[in-house]
């Protein structure tokens, strides 16, 4: 009983380090107030004795190993999940090109995520494209429909890591 009351204090002490505080040196009492008789052994009784702990959120001597002859102190850092890289968005540049150079307006050109997610845009006057926001990381594929040209290599496959500007198509004469 006295070991569960002991786990039961150390978890409220460790949900509640916003009060927690340094001490030094001797032993220790660990005290908990309960609400309604509801916690601990049903008093708001405290406990004592020699503690050792073994690591703390935020610690300014993290790693440090600090020792007297009634307590042992390792400090550290806790993370309760750990942090996932973000991916960014980055462009997506290119052109429509006939066999000779000229660029070539109205193409239609597709963007298919790996989710299966498809956006459309259409080539300019002069061929140019563009896609925005597209999440680096991933890779996409491209494809080009037009209704007077074809295409030797209407799809791309492209692992997108950073801006791109030069995904061209070029048409077959």
């Amino acid at each position: 009983m006295k070991t569960l009351l002991g786990i039961i204090i150390l978890i409220l002490a460790v949900t509640n380090m916003t009060n927690a505080q340094i001490a030094s040196g001797g032993n220790y009492t660990l005290t908990q107030t309960t609400i309604a008789n509801g916690g601990a052994n049903g008093n708001g009784a405290s406990i004592s004795g020699n503690y050792s702990i073994e690591g703390t959120i935020g610690q300014s001597a993290a790693g440090t190993n600090q020792q007297a002859a009634t307590f042992n102190f390792k400090p550290g850092f806790w993370t309760a999940q750990p942090h996932a890289p973000t991916a960014s968005s980055v462009s997506i540049v290119g052109r429509i090109l006939t066999a000779n150079g000229r660029g070539i307006r109205n193409v239609r050109i597709t963007l298919a995520s790996p989710s299966g997610e498809t956006r459309t845009v259409i080539s300019s006057p002069f061929g140019y494209f563009r896609f925005n926001e597209v999440l680096a990381g991933e890779t996409y594929i491209f494809s080009v429909f037009a209704k007077r040209f074809t295409f030797a290599n209407p799809t791309q496959v492209i692992s997108v890591m950073e801006d791109i500007d030069g995904l061209n198509f070029v048409a077959e004469q």
